[in-house]
């Protein structure tokens, strides 16, 4: 006798509603992680910045040190900043982060940005090097002040405050995503906006594609 074969089919159907509400929370949650990724390469870039200022005032003591026929581990400073003698100064503003995420609502608060206003660098005109002497039991430091031509250096100083004022303004754009970041939940115009998005367009998977690709 031939054994019958039990054949079952599972038909399973599952139903959902997307609502508007749905909608605006994915791509609230999208806007976010695009504005933290933003973030993330502008602070990347503002590192870069430090280092490659780093590396610029390392080259022009370098160049100076040669010129002065000094040893490599001769240690003096070139750059300084005076703010009361500064004829030059780089502008930026960042919004106060730290008091508006204490705001219930920070995107209508009156004055959000803190003003700064950092004077450019220039060149000591005279340079302080010491060494440390040991001889036949005998120790002390001299010290030997070297006057230098700041006209001779001032490609090198163009480049560096230009790279510094860059750097300032990196920082300008970082505070002004992390605001972005800081009302993201709080904004009637964020949420307006995408809103009438949501309202304007009639294929869903279209917009959820729309949001991943940016």
């Amino acid at each position: 006798m031939k054994k019958k074969e039990l054949v079952t089919n599972v038909n399973s159907k599952l139903d959902f509603t997307i609502t508007k509400d749905d909608i605006l929370l994915v791509l609230l949650s999208d806007k976010e992680q695009e504005l933290k990724k933003e973030l993330e390469v502008i602070e990347l870039s503002i590192k870069s910045q430090e280092t490659t200022l780093n590396k610029l005032k390392s080259h022009i003591e370098d160049v100076i040190r040669k010129d002065l026929s000094l040893k490599k581990d001769d240690k003096f400073d070139i750059l300084t900043t005076n703010y009361n003698q500064c004829e030059h100064y780089v502008e930026y503003a960042l919004y106060d982060i730290n008091r508006l995420s204490q705001m219930k609502n920070p995107s209508l608060v009156k004055d959000k940005k803190i003003h700064q206003r950092q004077p450019l660098y220039s060149l000591h005109n005279k340079v302080v090097v010491s060494r440390k002497l040991n001889k036949d039991g005998f120790e002390g430091t001299l010290t030997k002040i070297f006057k230098i031509d700041t006209t001779k250096y001032k490609g090198f100083l163009d480049n560096f405050n230009e790279l510094y004022k860059q750097s300032k303004l990196l920082n300008e754009e970082l505070s002004y995503c992390q605001y972005q970041l800081l009302i993201l939940d709080t904004d009637k115009s964020i949420k307006s906006n995408l809103i009438k998005k949501i309202v304007n367009t009639s294929d869903y998977s279209k917009l959820f594609l729309e949001s991943k690709e940016k």
